[in-house]
């Protein structure tokens, strides 16, 4: 057994196990192994000279903890039929742990089919979202006709990306989109035959943007921004005249969107509008000295505390550490101190480093071990819950 990085002419066997696990339909399929796909991005495991399993390894930029923080995104962890159950994945994630760490990147990112799944590993949920499916009639009565539609070129991502900025100005941990990600968000639903629209108003300021895919009797929205409620009730309106079309509307938005609270709903004989909580990404520090050092917290922030990581797949993790905030701007150093405030499992901290839960809910679930009490107020200043959000798929 050999677990590699692949070549060129393991391409071919790459983009099998893919269609095999995954979706195989074209255009996607083709374009995404002519445009996305790296060879020097992914890891295999060979028998006898043939790829029976790989995961990739997309890099990103997150806009997390007031920083923007490199991060691997990893995607399509496929393995083949005849190899499951072989202790694949045992042999990949801790080869790509090293790998992520060893390209200085301090942060992972990755979709799990399960949520627990990736838990032994270091992974946490991180992010979910609030998922809407909600019937076409329902939008004509709270959208409204503001501004003008165009659809979306290349020539707009300056536009889209100033959208999409405002949009998660309250948001934290969304990635920091440059030309070439635009340019595949845009491409890849392309290949999924839908459709991408700019809202501006009169003056040609652009307000909102929306992508779709068109399936049946429903749209299913891909993403939607805007920068004020206005145009946001114009986006809606602007899907509520399909209603000749689809019955239907589903999209995914940020934890921190009140929509529901607008659209009218009913709760007999059973709610009209279906509105949930649903998970989305996981989280994994992967080197928790870089990331601490990384981050910069409010300037009223000024106190010390040590922590000690246990990580089964990091070792440079395992090590006390002394962190001294002052002014908002953190400086970690590793100490030989046996008596240290807090301690927790690399999944744990990752969540708390993330934003996914306060210090207060990692105590009250008992992910933490707090060993000094007096540290408690000044440790909820910084491990805070926040309003995750990200949409990226791979």
């Amino acid at each position: 057994m050999e677990v590699r990085f692949l070549h060129e002419i393991d391409k071919f066997r790459a983009k099998e196990l893919w269609g095999y696990s995954f979706e195989n339909e074209e255009p996607f399929f083709s374009w995404y192994f002519d445009e996305v796909f790296k060879t020097e991005n992914t890891i295999g495991i060979f028998e006898n000279n043939q790829l029976m399993s790989c995961l990739q390894m997309q890099p990103y930029i997150l806009n997390l903890n007031g920083t923007l923080l490199d991060a691997t995104y990893i995607v399509g962890v496929v393995t083949a039929p005849e190899y499951r159950g072989n202790g694949a994945i045992k042999k990949l994630i801790p080869r790509a742990i090293k790998e992520i760490n060893d390209r200085g990147h301090c942060l992972s990112i990755l979709m799990p089919f399960d949520t627990t799944f990736y838990n032994k590993y270091g992974w946490g949920l991180c992010y979910s979202q609030i998922k809407y499916e909600i019937p076409i009639e329902i939008l004509s009565k709270y959208g409204e006709r503001k501004g003008i539609f165009f659809p979306i070129d290349f020539n707009d991502i300056n536009d889209l990306n100033r959208i999409y900025k405002l949009f998660l100005r309250k948001n934290n941990g969304f990635v920091e989109r440059d030309l070439r990600n635009w340019e595949i968000l845009l491409k890849d639903l392309k290949a999924d035959g839908g459709y991408a629209f700019v809202l501006r108003d009169i003056d040609g300021t652009s307000l909102g943007y929306i992508f779709y895919i068109i399936s049946q009797d429903k749209i299913y929205i891909r993403e939607l921004a805007w920068v004020n409620e206005k145009a946001k009730k114009s986006l809606l309106f602007f899907i509520s005249n399909h209603s000749a079309q689809i019955s239907r509307v589903e999209w995914n938005a940020p934890l921190s969107d009140i929509t529901y609270l607008m659209l009218r709903d009913t709760t007999t004989p059973k709610p009209t509008n279906i509105v949930r909580i649903v998970p989305f990404m996981c989280g994994r520090v992967i080197n928790v000295k870089e990331a601490l050092s990384r981050c910069r917290y409010d300037e009223r922030i000024s106190f010390s505390y040590t922590l000690k990581i246990n990580d089964k797949y990091a070792d440079w993790n395992n090590k006390t550490l002394s962190i001294v905030i002052d002014k908002g701007n953190p400086k970690v150093y590793e100490t030989e101190m046996d008596n240290v405030d807090i301690e927790c499992d690399i999944k744990t901290f990752s969540q708390l480093y993330f934003g996914a839960l306060s210090i207060n809910e990692a105590l009250e679930i008992d992910n933490v071990k707090l060993h000094n009490e007096n540290k408690l107020s000044s440790l909820g200043d910084i491990f805070t819950k926040k309003n995750n959000y990200i949409n990226e798929y791979f």
